[in-house]
């Protein structure tokens, strides 16, 4: 799947196109094989309007503009194709797109709005219900595309959408408990080929201060799709600059946090009010919470202090916050606690790539 937010994105670009009436067509391509080097992985989607204009591209070294045509035909042709580019079919567009891989796309033209509950099912269990469970797309029957693509969505807790059969949820569930990666992968299942993506909600991040290194971080979250909170304990009349554009700013104190915020190993919190006490109080609210990093940031000594006054320490608070970029401005701050909570989240170190020797995604 593309990330959280870069789906939750495309089926808002889907719904506007539902609500103008589904001007012109549009084609949904998502990723369902690779092999070798490619710029995307399995699960990544991209849009095609009628037009030809794509939104979200798959980038890189992927037959972007070739897949694009393809899209269009498939829209006047009103029927699903399967697309592979490999050394037998259009390996040429990789080798001119400098792409030493090669990857199989799945084509939908989108003819209809009841072609998109499956999906709003699942933007909505991972946006407004904040809740994990799984999608599956099946994009091969019997060794051919279908001509309706069957696509299930299902929480964890319960059902989401209608579901595939007995047979497909038992061997679905186990394909997730097996797996580790936590990248989509692909199960046959009889003669059936399916895309299984594990759905995670959005990952949220909550910056808690009023000052212009909590704007930056807030700023920085929003360019990169998070959800983002930013809390100041002044009115916001008071606010030392106005609130930010697709952030939720909310006036709280320690102790109103679990009313308004619920933690969840997909929110992360940032506590950087500039005052001493009040962090330590911030922080003794938050100890119990069940989140994916908890960071605070301040000078060695500060962090000492704040580390005997909580009980809190590595690697359950991360202090001071962020990775060591040599960061000064209230920006190169901001990147270096943004970038290592993605490195949280994705079980990376923050090891810089040129030394490496690990996958790149893995």
């Amino acid at each position: 799947m593309n990330t959280p937010q870069e789906f939750c994105h495309l089926v808002a670009e889907m719904l506007r196109w539902r609500d103008a009436g589904c001007p012109g067509g549009l084609a949904l391509v998502t990723l369902v094989g690779t092999h070798g080097s490619t710029y995307r992985r399995v699960g990544a989607r991209m849009l095609v309007t009628g037009d030809g204009a794509v939104i979200r591209g798959l980038s890189g070294g992927c037959p972007q503009a070739d897949i694009a045509e393809r899209a269009r035909e498939a829209m006047d042709q009103g029927c699903p194709q399967l697309v592979r580019y490999d050394l037998e079919s259009g390996y040429d567009v990789l080798i001119e797109q400098g792409c030493g891989g090669e990857l199989e796309v799945l084509i939908e033209p989108l003819t209809s709005a009841t072609d998109l509950p499956p999906l709003i099912r699942a933007r909505d269990a991972l946006q407004q219900r904040r809740e994990a469970g799984w999608l599956a797309t099946c994009f091969r029957r019997g060794g051919r595309c279908p001509e309706t693509v069957p696509r299930h969505c299902r929480s964890d807790d319960g059902d989401v959408g209608a579901v595939p059969g007995p047979r497909e949820v038992v061997a679905i569930r186990e394909h997730l408990a097996q797996r580790e990666s936590r990248y989509p992968g692909t199960l046959t299942i009889g003669d059936d080929d399916w895309l299984i993506e594990r759905l995670t909600p959005t990952h949220r991040l909550v910056v808690i201060g009023d000052n212009p290194g909590a704007q930056a971080l807030a700023r920085l979250s929003t360019a990169l799709g998070w959800e983002t909170v930013l809390i100041t304990d002044r009115p916001r009349d008071e606010m030392i600059e106005p609130a930010l554009s697709g952030c939720l700013t909310l006036a709280l104190r320690p102790d109103g946090f679990g009313a308004r915020i619920t933690g969840d190993p997909q929110t992360s919190v940032v506590v950087m009010t500039h005052n001493l006490q009040t962090d330590i109080a911030w922080l003794e609210a938050l100890a119990d919470g069940a989140f994916a990093y908890l960071g605070v940031i301040g000078s060695r000594v500060r962090v000492a202090r704040i580390h005997e006054a909580t009980g809190l320490a590595a690697p359950r608070l991360h202090a001071p916050a962020g990775l060591d970029i040599g960061g000064e401005t209230p920006e190169a701050i901001a990147l270096s606690i943004a970038a290592e909570i993605q490195a949280t989240l994705s079980g990376r170190d923050g090891t810089p790539l040129s030394v490496s020797d690990r996958p790149i995604h893995a």
